[in-house]
């Protein structure tokens, strides 16, 4: 990761695209590699962008953060998901059963995506996981000697 965490974001609402695209800005060490605005635009990047991590929203018209997910999986790529969860119960239940099928975590979305709302939470929230996923890989190299 010499030229930082490189990061795939994935959300159908420009709005909401643009809140995490400000909020990773604000994290030193991400860099943001794409954007896609749909579930069926971010397979199609993978491949070529190579991220170490997509921030994927959960609720999406036609092919949903799960259907993505699983599709992620299933062409094997080495890239981990972050799952972008609206408060709804909805989106809830949709985020457990995503980490349930291998989702290394998820933040909570501001509601409606306005910028100013939550918009702290939200850095220190990708702060968190950001952390989590260097730590991560780290430790995966060492226990690899």
């Amino acid at each position: 990761m010499s030229d930082g965490l490189r990061v795939l974001v994935v959300d159908d609402v420009e709005a909401c695209r643009s809140v995490l695209i400000n909020a990773l800005g604000a994290l030193s060490g991400v860099r943001i590699v794409g954007t896609a605005s749909s579930g069926q635009d971010a397979l199609a990047q993978l491949d070529s962008l190579r991220p170490d991590m997509v921030l994927l929203d959960v609720e999406m018209p036609d092919m949903d953060g799960i259907a993505t997910l699983c599709a992620i999986g299933k062409k094997r790529v080495e890239t981990s998901v972050v799952m972008v969860s609206p408060s709804t119960q909805s989106g809830v239940e949709k985020t457990m059963k995503s980490l349930q099928m291998g989702a290394f975590d998820f933040v909570s979305r501001p509601a409606d995506c306005d910028p100013s709302t939550q918009a702290e939470k939200l850095v220190n929230d990708l702060r968190r996981v950001v952390r989590a996923f260097v730590t991560r890989r780290s430790v995966g190299a060492l226990s690899e000697c």
